[in-house]
């Protein structure tokens, strides 16, 4: 009898299962309220604390719910999230192993589940993003989170304002032929976008990046290259990494744990020099680094119609914590 009361103190001692991640955040499910409630979340009503929570680096309003004490739902709500930092969730969770499956059911609004460890629901309506994870054995709802009012200059109304201040149309299909140092040919009509890794926008022209340098004589390829990802197929021409120095690691996004990959766009003078970078998706506090990072990096050269041509070139940056 004193045998099995023991087991019995040891069973009701033993900690929840933690091992699925919120993504996005520090947060796991199953965390005790006690050990969320010490992390600065405070107590809203039974079974609810809410705070200020990073999810994918953005700052949000949390609405965490628990069950039993133990953490079983996470809510956020973002204000102020730009293109690109939307691009950057998606392609956080596809990176990640996460099944999408996406709608439309406003101009200015998208609508998401992602299906993986956990099941997250995603809404973004202008730059407003609200969010709803749990477990994936647990039932699936829409986010009890109110949306902030989103702005009328939403995400899409910014990139017809970016295509008329361009003040031309897309340009039409050129036959390219450009040569890296490494014999690679680019393809001979313009790439399109990688599949789940930058599906808002197309290349080059849709970011908010300015007219490229005066070239004078010195051509502009009109294709897009890029550095690919092992193991992940890529509808650009490759271009050629010469010089890659190690990116510096923010210290604010480590210690809060922001981890990830931020795509720059850049543009690359005839001698593989990096004359500017331009993001193409990230997120805020990593941003910067990235930016810094790759204007010090160099690439091969390339030739288009037999002379040395500028070019723009999509690299990834990726931050890990250790």
């Amino acid at each position: 009898m004193l045998a099995l009361a023991l087991l019995g103190l040891l069973a009701a001692a033993s900690p929840a299962d933690t091992a699925v991640r919120v993504p996005g955040t520090t947060l796991r499910f199953g965390l005790a309220d006690t050990v969320v409630s010490a992390r600065g979340f405070a107590a809203a009503g039974p079974g609810t604390r809410t705070g200020r929570c990073r999810f994918f680096g953005l700052t949000s309003d949390a609405t965490l719910t628990f069950e039993g004490g133990r953490l079983a739902r996470a809510e956020f709500a973002a204000s102020g999230a730009s293109t690109y930092e939307v691009a950057y969730v998606h392609d956080q969770l596809t990176a990640m192993g996460y099944r999408k499956n996406c709608t439309q059911p406003a101009p200015k609004a998208e609508v998401c589940d992602w299906t993986a460890r956990t099941r997250i629901h995603i809404e973004v309506r202008g730059a407003s993003l609200k969010a709803s994870v749990v477990p994936a054995g647990a039932p699936a709802a829409a986010p009890a989170v109110a949306l902030v009012a989103a702005p009328d200059a939403g995400f899409r109304a910014a990139e017809r304002v970016l295509a008329r201040l361009k003040g031309a149309p897309a340009p039409a299909t050129a036959t390219a032929r450009d040569t890296a140092r490494n014999g690679a040919t680019a393809k001979t009509t313009p790439p399109t976008t990688p599949a789940g890794v930058l599906a808002r926008t197309s290349l080059p022209g849709d970011t908010a990046r300015p007219a490229e340098p005066a070239a004078g004589a010195v051509p502009v390829l009109p294709e897009t290259l890029a550095v690919n990802l092992p193991g992940r197929a890529s509808p650009y021409a490759p271009a050629t990494l010469l010089s890659q120095p190690r990116c510096d690691y923010p210290e604010a996004a480590r210690a809060a744990g922001v981890q990830g990959r931020v795509w720059v766009l850049a543009f690359v003078d005839t001698d593989g020099r990096v004359i500017r970078a331009q993001l193409k998706s990230g997120i805020q506090v990593l941003d910067a680094a990235a930016l810094a990072c790759v204007r010090a990096w160099s690439f091969g050269p390339v030739t288009w119609k037999d002379a040395p041509c500028r070019y723009w070139a999509l690299v990834p940056v990726t931050f890990t914590v250790h």
